[in-house]
């Protein structure tokens, strides 16, 4: 195990290993963070692109043997989870220089009834974690990287000589958390699923919305916006008239053509959840044909 400066940190130390490896091109399901996106590029990486809906069709049929797959593990945004036996099955038959890094900082909230794997015993396998999202604590700046043992070494001594080691005091107060555990912080973000999911039912069942919400992991619901609505001119009008401050698509990178949507945060106050959704709805519904109810 390498521990990072979180798990941004880790990505990077990854990407610039694979890089140095000989591997040139990142093929990543989309969408994909913005940030995550351009780290990747400053490594040296050629990003490879697919849409979630044929992701699994065109790993079947890519035969590429200088290519690493990147994959984030509740998906961020949509919520999407791999679970193990199709993990081996992506593997199954590729090359030894194959490698797949795991983004699997979402992991301990998984909802639905497909399990999200833990790292598996795989030399070609990377999986990513840290603090910041399961432990609720991204100031920490703790996080790791697992992988085969003189993969780790490797990085080990790139992260020394771009980073020097993690703070001793961040990693005691990381390892406190991890005793005392994130029951309650998981609690909190399956009362905001419930929370969301009612609000999203009643939208539906009125005609207002369209669209699948996907929540079966994670710690936000990826809100679908209509086609053609302005994301950040709506992002724009919730951070100046409500003090929201919500991640947009704008902050992706995404397939051409693909429909904007917002973030809503799964883990805030019962009564903050409720204004974001309340600010959501006029946009959401005027869209669908509502006189009543106008863009804010």
């Amino acid at each position: 195990m390498c521990i990072t400066h979180g798990g941004l940190a880790g990505l990077g130390l990854v990407f610039r290993h694979l890089r140095s490896s000989g591997l040139r091109t990142l093929i990543c399901q989309m969408p994909m963070l913005s940030s995550i996106h351009l780290l990747a590029v400053s490594a040296g990486l050629s990003v490879r692109g697919v849409g979630s809906d044929e992701f699994l069709d065109y790993m079947a049929n890519d035969a590429s043997r200088d290519a690493a797959l990147y994959l984030c593990s509740p998906h961020n945004p949509t919520g999407a989870v791999w679970d193990e036996a199709e993990i081996k099955t992506l593997m199954s038959g590729r090359a030894d220089n194959f490698r797949l890094v795991v983004d699997g900082v979402y992991d301990s909230f998984v909802f639905g009834e497909r399990p999200c794997f833990g790292y598996l015993e795989d030399p070609r396998i990377f999986y990513i974690d840290s603090m910041s999202k399961s432990y609720g604590s991204p100031g920490l700046r703790v996080g790791w990287v697992v992988g085969a043992p003189d993969e780790v070494d490797r990085l080990v001594v790139r992260n020394e000589f771009e980073n020097i080691a993690v703070g001793g005091l961040n990693q005691e107060l990381a390892r406190r958390l991890l005793e005392h555990g994130n029951v309650a912080l998981i609690d909190r973000v399956v009362d905001g699923r419930r929370q969301v999911i009612r609000w999203w039912s009643r939208l539906n069942a009125a005609g207002a919305a369209e669209g699948q919400l996907s929540v079966d992991g994670g710690t936000q619901a990826c809100v679908p916006l209509p086609v053609g609505l302005d994301v950040e001119l709506l992002s724009h009008r919730l951070l100046t008239d409500f003090h929201l401050v919500l991640v947009s698509s704008a902050n992706y990178h995404n397939v051409p053509g693909a429909a904007p949507f917002l973030r809503v945060p799964l883990g805030c106050d019962p009564q903050r959840l409720c204004q974001i959704l309340e600010a959501l709805e006029p946009a959401i519904v005027s869209q669908y044909g509502d006189s009543r109810l106008t863009l804010m």
